[in-house]
This record gives structure tokens, sequence and C-alpha cells, in this order.
């Protein structure tokens, strides 16, 4: 009898572990980042800037960063014109990015990036909100 009733716990463990998100990728337009912004005599682009801790929330000029839902995929459009050379990225619980940290390991991972687009995965259950760069 408890052999049964222990697998079914094991089974259902599994089928648990992935409660984060759906795995589906959700579509981010280039118009929907009201923030976002390009430097041509850098060459970067920037979905957002990052905040100015001490007057961000309390000036109001703060930019919304894209939210990251666990185990989801983003496809995010940008304006840099070509394939990026290089990526930079932040990741925050706040939505405004105020308390952000680089993005280390499964939180973010970028999977391909092209002239017009950015595929993102958040590979854990944590919902986050991004702010990436690209050069």
């Amino acid at each position: 009898m408890t052999r049964p009733l222990l697998a079914s716990v094991f089974l259902g463990s599994l089928l648990g572990c992935n409660s984060g998100g759906d795995g589906s990728t959700r579509e981010v337009a280039l118009v929907d980042l009201a923030c976002a912004s390009l430097d041509v005599a850098t060459g970067s682009w920037e979905s957002a800037k990052l905040p100015e801790e001490s007057t961000c929330e309390t000036a109001g000029s703060c930019c919304s960063w894209i939210e990251l839902r666990g185990n989801t995929k983003l496809r995010v459009e940008h304006g840099l014109g070509r394939r990026p050379r290089s990526f930079g990225s932040f990741l925050s619980f706040s939505e405004t990015g105020v308390g952000s940290t680089p993005a280390a390991g499964d939180a973010l991972r970028l999977l391909s990036a092209d002239d017009t687009h950015v595929v993102l995965e958040n590979n854990t259950d944590q919902r986050f909100y991004v702010r990436f760069d690209l050069r």
C-alpha cells in the first residue's frame, strides 16, 4: 500500500516543478517600449534607462521595464537596425527597475538575436522585470 502512495506523491511533485509559467513566448513590439532609445553616436539601443535610485520613485520619472514571467520567453523587437554584437541586461523585482542587478544564470538567457528581434528566456519559476541594451 505504501509504494503506490509514494509513487503518486513522487509523480505529483515532478508535475508541479514547472509551475512558474507555461513555456509560452510573448511578443513585445517596439511601439510598446515607451522608454526605448537609440544612441546613433555610440551605436547602442536600450529598452529602458536604468533608474536613478534617489529620484526615480519620488519624481515619478521611472520607465516600466518588460515583465518576464517564470519559465517563459520574450521575443522583443529592437530598434538597433542591425544584429547586435553585444548584449547587457539587468533584472529587478520592481516594474520600474529600482533595486536592479545584472542578470545572471537561468534568470535571463539570450536565445537569439537578429537585425530586428532578440529572444530572451527566464528558465526559473520567478517573475522578473528586465531591461537590456544592445551594441
